[in-house]
This record gives C-alpha cells, structure tokens and sequence, in this order.
C-alpha cells in the first residue's frame, strides 16, 4: 500500500509547492550521478585492482540504460548510490577479517618450536607481498584502518533501511554475498572469529536499520514492518503485478537488455573469456563468481510475470562492474603476452570505453524520432501526455471534475492535478469516481495544519464496468461537475457538449460547454439514457455493488436489470434487500 522513501527525499520533493519542479528532478540527478563513485569503491573491494575499478566506474557512467533510469524512475535508482558504496565497506570489512585470520594461522603454521619466525628468511619483495593482501582497502595502515571501521556503522544500518524500502534488495544482496564467499564455506569453523567479527560489526548495524525502518512504519502508519509485509503480499504472495499490469514472457529481460545492445552483448562475452583468463593466470575467481551472480540474479527476475528494465537496475550495474574487470583482465593479457608497454593498455581501455560511449549514445531514447518507445510501458506508452494534460486541467480556476479515459496506475492522480476535484479514471476494468464525499481526513507530517484529506482506491462514489460505457455517459451527462475531460486523440468521445481545448501529444483535453442551454440539452439527453443495454452486465454490476455496500447504485442497476428481463425473478429478493439498506 505505502511504500517507505527516504524521509529526506519527501522533503526535497516537497520543495515543488514553492519553486519549480526541475528542483527535484536536479536533486534526483545529483545524487545519482555519485552511483559511479559508488561502484568503484565497490568493484575496488570486489577485486582489489584500481584500474578494473576505474573501468567499471565509466562503464557505469556511459551506460545508457542507467543514465534513462537515473533521470527517469525514483526508487530504483535513488537506493543505487548508496547500496553499492555500503557493499563496498561491507566485502572491505569481511576480506579485512578473513585476512586477518588467514596471517594468522599462516603465522602459526611458520613458527618453529624455538619461536623464530621462518619469515625473518624471506626477501623483502616477498615480504610486501604476505603482508599486504587482497584486501583493497589498505586496512595495515592505522589511519585508513579506523576511517573504514567508522563507517561500518553507517554502512550497515544504510543497507538494512534500503533493504527495507526495497525489499528485492535482500535476495540481491544474499546472492551477491552467498557467490562471493562460496569457496569460504567450508572454512567458516576455522575462521570463526573472523564471521563473528563481520556480525558484531556490520550485521548489528545492519539489524539496527531494519529495525529503525520498521519503527518509522510503527510511527507514520501504525504498524510495525508495514512496508515489507504489504510488499510481499502484492509482488509474491499474490502477485498483483502481473493481474494488474499484464504479464511479459520469460525472455524479456535478456532480449530488452542484451540482445538488443549488440555492444554490451559483446562485452558481456569478452568479459567471460577474461574471467576465465583470470583463474587460469592468478587464480582469481572473483570474476567468475560475478557472474554466477548474475546468472542466478537474472533466472530468479526472470519467473516473475510482471517486468520492467527498471527492476534490474542494479543487475546492470553489476554486470558493468563485471564488464570492466573482464576487459581489464584481457587488456592485460595483451600486452603483456605481446610485451606492450602500459600506455598501450591504457589507450585500448579508453578506445573501448569510447565505443561503450558512442554506442550509449547512438542508442539514447529521443521524443521526436519515437525512440523513446522502447521504455514506455506498453500499457501506459501516452501516460506523459496524460499527466501533462492533467496539469493543465489543475491550472484552469473553472475546473471543477475531470474524466481520464485511462488507467489510474498509468497517472500520477491527484501528484500531477493537485486540485481537490472530482476525478473519474479507469481501474482495470472498470470505471471508479474519487469525489470529495469520499475523501477522508488523516494526519500528515509535512502539512502545515497537521492534517491532509486523502482518497484510497477503496473508497469511491460511481462504479461502472467498462463493458457498460453507456451508464458512464448517463452520469457524464446529468452531472455538470464535470466540465474537463482527458481522452485519447483515437477514442471516440461525446460530440455534443464537449469541445477540445487542448492536446498533448495523442491525449486531448475536452471542455465542457456550461451554458445554460447546454447544460439543459446534456441533462435532458442523460435522463433518457437507459442505465445500460445488456442485462447481465447491469446484473453482475449490482450484484458487485450490493456485497461492496453500495446499495444506491445496487438498486439502480438490478431494477434496471429486472426492467429490461423480466424473467428475472430471483433478483426480487436482492432488490428488496438493497431497498431495505438504502431505506436505513
């Protein structure tokens, strides 16, 4: 129902009722112009190699997917930044331990019973080499050793909120830990103080986020944990997403992703073969864990049946960060097998980055040659122009109603109207008016009087299935309140009465004419109007009604039934209920 965002990000976004909206959307931008900052510390702790962190990073920074998602979806990328540069001190943390633990036992194990370490023999470089490990964060240097371990805390608790406010988080972050240290399982029991020490120090933290999200629920909504439960009932449980937004095939994902970016494609493939040439040179698995992870992290995405490119936001960024150690690892075997110098490495790293960019560019969405179609939602490719038209109607001092020939879940409602009107807007399949009437009074945190009227999707006026349009014309007519109607350039709309005003796009805004004598004409029209032309539509429409607790419009639509089928005759009982409520 609610979804938890950063309180800080209501605030920024509060900032549109006294300035221009481009505030937000510049905010938005900044901060998620920091995601390649973020994923180079990460790829850094990841692989311990500077230069495949600085290619990951403008990977990440050319992509042209992140750079659509980055200006145009609020959650997905909004958490990105700050998931990747937690993860970072996370794997920082963990390999710092188990390194650690590691000298130790080596310690241990090259200490003689006279207490002489056999180290003392070993040569300078091969002392540099024991004593720094893999571990890319320097910890051996005191400084740089208490900095990291400050922001363990942060890191952790930041994890377990975005964990919290995107739920979807915990399998990517558990398959993403559960792949990294696979080959470490089987030494848990000798590493045990190391684990204990990544619990006590990011777990608690992290625990510690889960449990301030939660009270934040406890605290706005009255419940606690609110927002995961309501999350795992309407993707998982019982999977709304797809009945309410349509279901997509099985190979979305790799064909919108993949198949058509030849040139990310192409990476991903090159980047396989240098995973491989990383473990047969140094033995370096990382790479090949990588994409493990993904592959895992694509097939789970995948069973779902509602998808979009914005759910695998963060996969992208990591099959990036996959993509730059891959080509790192093979520009390395380049030159070196051919004895090139670094500035050679250096100008091949920079030419592929370089046809990454052309290819992000090419390949950039564009409004006027409709390449933009591509991310629309196929349900919802004209929802812009909806909202666009239902801000021009909340800029007009005469609107008093408006009817939106489309999809609730496709607009931004009452966001983009922001005038306390009656609206008339489709919900799957049927037709539901949010009036004043049914708005209710609830306490809000940011309004200046302490309290804001709200309307839920459970709570309407008129109810009408959309196989019986002629009932909503009937209404349409008989009520002046409506004098803006938001349709489709392609659907047919009233011809008398409404005249267009305004387009955008394929979406047309139609005003009503309120003279008098109009007025009159259209009320008139309305009344002779029957409430529908198919029987059984009027009887299923007041069968619904009568169990919502809609008795009024039970009545009218199961009289209207019986009026028109006579032989009806087991509805009597159900009109005479319906008149009994309507009479108390």
């Amino acid at each position: 129902k609610l979804v938890l965002y950063a309180r800080s990000g209501f605030q920024v976004y509060s900032l549109n009722t006294c300035a221009c909206v481009q505030i937000a959307k510049v905010c938005h931008s900044l901060w998620t112009g920091l995601l390649p900052g973020s994923v180079y510390l990460f790829a850094l702790a990841l692989f311990s190699s500077t230069a495949s962190a600085l290619v990951s990073a403008g990977l990440v920074a050319l992509s042209e997917p992140l750079l659509v998602l980055g200006t145009h979806t609020l959650i997905n990328s909004l958490v990105s930044p700050l998931l990747f540069a937690a993860l970072a001190v996370a794997i920082s943390i963990a390999n710092h331990a188990i390194e650690t633990e590691d000298r130790a036992v080596d310690t241990l194990h090259t200490t003689d019973h006279s207490g002489i370490d056999n180290k003392s023999n070993q040569s300078d470089e091969d002392k540099t080499s024991t004593s720094v490990g893999s571990s890319s964060i320097g910890t051996d240097h005191p400084s740089v050793y208490l900095l990291w371990w400050l922001c363990v805390p942060i890191a952790g608790t930041s994890l377990g909120i975005l964990c919290y406010v995107r739920v979807d988080l915990l399998l990517f972050v558990g398959i993403l830990v559960a792949t990294t240290y696979s080959t470490r399982i089987p030494n848990l029991v000798s590493q045990a103080r190391a684990v204990v020490t990544v619990i006590a120090s990011f777990g608690l933290s992290f625990i510690s986020g889960l449990i301030l999200a939660g009270y934040s629920d406890r605290l706005f909504y009255g419940h606690w944990f609110i927002t995961p439960i309501q999350w795992f009932r309407f993707n998982v449980h019982r999977d709304l997403a797809t009945e309410i937004f349509g279901g997509h095939s099985w190979f979305l994902y790799i064909r919108n992703i993949l198949i058509q970016d030849p040139v990310f494609l192409f990476f991903i493939f090159v980047s396989v073969y240098g995973s491989i040439l990383a473990v047969r040179s140094s033995q370096s698995t990382a790479g090949l864990k990588l994409l493990i992870c993904l592959i895992l992290l694509v097939l789970v995405y995948s069973t779902k049946g509602h998808k979009e490119v914005r759910f695998l936001h963060d996969w992208i960024v990591l099959a990036l960060v996959f993509c730059g150690h891959g080509i790192f690892v093979i520009s390395k075997h380049i030159t070196d097998r051919h004895g090139l110098e670094t500035w050679h490495r250096t100008a091949l790293l920079l030419s592929l980055l370089a046809v990454f960019a052309a290819s992000s560019y090419y390949r950039f969405p564009c409004a006027e040659d409709g390449s933009n179609k591509r991310w629309a939602y196929k349900r919802a490719a004209d929802s812009g122009y909806v909202n666009l038209c239902l801000e021009w109607v909340g800029q007009q001092a005469d609107a008093t109603g408006v009817f939106v020939d489309h999809d609730v879940y496709g607009f931004g409602g009452y966001t983009v109207l922001r005038k306390r009107i009656p609206i008339i807007a489709k919900m799957n399949q049927e037709f539901r008016e949010w009036d004043t009437v049914t708005r209710k009074r609830s306490a809000s945190l940011y309004a200046v009087n302490g309290f804001q009227n709200a309307t839920s999707f459970d709570d309407f006026g008129l109810w009408v299935m959309v196989q019986n349009v002629q009932r909503l014309v009937k209404y349409l007519l008989m009520s002046s309140t409506y004098n803006y109607a938001v349709v489709s350039t392609e659907r047919q709309f009233l011809e008398v009465g409404f005249n267009e005003i305004k387009r955008f796009g394929s979406v047309r805004v139609l005003q009503r004419d309120n003279s008098e004598q109009m007025r009159k004409q259209l009320y008139k029209m309305g009344v002779r109007m029957p409430y529908g032309k198919d029987p059984d539509i009027l009887e299923t429409e007041g069968r619904t009604l009568y169990t919502s607790g809609f008795y009024s419009q039970a009545l009218e639509r199961l009289q209207a039934a019986i009026d028109m089928d006579p032989q009806r005759i087991q509805l009597q009982h159900l009109v005479r209920a319906a008149q009994l409520k309507v009479a108390q």
